[in-house]
């Protein structure tokens, strides 16, 4: 890749951006499976990251023991690359058992609240990440569009579906004033979700 680095510096100035991403799409870069991979859909981190998100179409790991060299031209993974995986989660059957996601769902929405900075701005993102069915709500996973967050009102009645508090209590901030998320409190009760019932 050095050698590549320094063949394109010799290419003229206005062809040098065309060059490059040719040379990001050559298969350059060693992944976990062995296989070599263009830089363009390469990514770098933790092996934990690796775990949560293996499995995206297109989107390959850099090995571990790569030269150094490599791991500077390799991007981490963002929030934008996890998208079409998102994607891929909404519109699921919330009441079908669903074990290996409900137990990974925390760790995805941490990494990806975490990142919030990367997708506060893209109402597309956001659309994308509320609508898919990973959110744990009762040992289901639902969409977030589909929950309330508990607010300062208790359910009499049992009418409404909530967001699991350990999602909640980290995130309330974010998923209220960045994604627009539902809080339940009395009003919001009486409005939405009695008429329903009677």
């Amino acid at each position: 890749v050095g050698e590549l680095r320094r063949l394109v510096m010799r290419v003229p100035q206005a062809r040098r951006s065309q060059v490059e991403a040719q040379m990001r799409n050559l298969p350059l870069c060693e992944t976990t499976t062995s296989w070599l991979a263009p830089l363009s859909t390469t990514r770098r981190d933790s092996h934990e990251t690796q775990e949560l998100f293996k499995g995206i179409a297109g989107l390959h790991w850099l090995a571990a023991d790569c030269s150094d060299a490599v791991k500077t031209e390799v991007a981490p993974i963002t929030t934008g690359d996890i998208e079409s995986w998102l994607t891929s989660q909404s519109g699921l059957n919330p009441d079908l058992p669903r074990e290996p996601q409900l137990s990974r769902s925390p760790k995805v929405l941490d990494w990806v609240l975490e990142r919030a900075h990367e997708w506060r701005d893209s109402n597309r993102f956001k659309t994308v990440f509320a609508e898919s069915s990973i959110w744990p709500s009762g040992g289901n996973l639902r969409t977030l569009s589909s929950l309330y967050v508990p607010g300062n009102f208790q359910d009499p009645l049992g009418l409404a579906t909530l967001l699991d508090g350990t999602v909640v209590g980290k995130w309330k901030r974010e998923l209220v004033d960045i994604l627009g998320a539902r809080v339940l409190n009395f009003d919001v009760y009486l409005k939405d979700l009695v008429p329903r019932r009677f």
